[in-house]
């Protein structure tokens, strides 16, 4: 027979891989340098509710990631860029305390709305190697995460309470 604790563990874990809306799932923007020495690195990662469809400023606060050596107050996602160079294409901007304050890098239209690792554009300021990911998190991943957190809290829960689990 399953312990109850287990099938509850069970339980929650699937609740945590259904989405909370039909049709909207979280979306992670990662901002990387694959090449830049002496070793790769993430520039920003921001957890987005979905996709950006709309021009989006993000505060330095809601970034799920902030390299340490770069001091973001914010970044925004613009969906069709005015500059001459790069019209109509999408644009991201970060905006810095340090020199220079703001740092542009444009990629093809319809980047921000798909799943893919996508090169800025030739043009954009800064290192020409920066790559943007969009990608969703796995259901199945959360899920497991679910499972193994009320697991543990179950075990930790029995052991400050005195109750010993049978050997296996």
């Amino acid at each position: 027979m399953i312990p109850k604790h287990v099938l509850l563990a069970v339980l929650f874990g699937l609740l945590g891989v259904v989405p909370a809306r039909a049709g909207a799932s979280p979306v992670v923007y990662t901002v990387f340098n694959p090449v830049a020495p002496p070793f790769p690195f993430v520039f920003f990662t921001y957890d987005s509710p979905g996709f950006i469809t709309t021009d989006t400023t993000v505060s330095a606060a809601q970034l799920a990631f902030i390299n340490p050596l770069n001091d973001i107050t914010s970044v925004q996602f613009i969906l069709h860029s005015t500059d001459p160079a790069h019209l109509g294409e999408e644009e991201r901007d970060v905006f810095e305390t340090n020199a220079p304050p703001e740092e542009s890098r444009y990629f093809p239209a319809g980047t921000f709305e798909s799943l893919g690792v996508t090169a800025a554009l030739p043009g954009s300021f800064g290192a020409p190697n920066t790559r943007l990911s969009v990608a969703t998190p796995e259901p199945f991943s959360l899920g497991l995460l679910c499972v193994g957190a009320i697991g543990f809290l179950t075990c930790r829960y029995r052991v400050g309470s005195g109750k010993r689990s049978r050997p296996i």
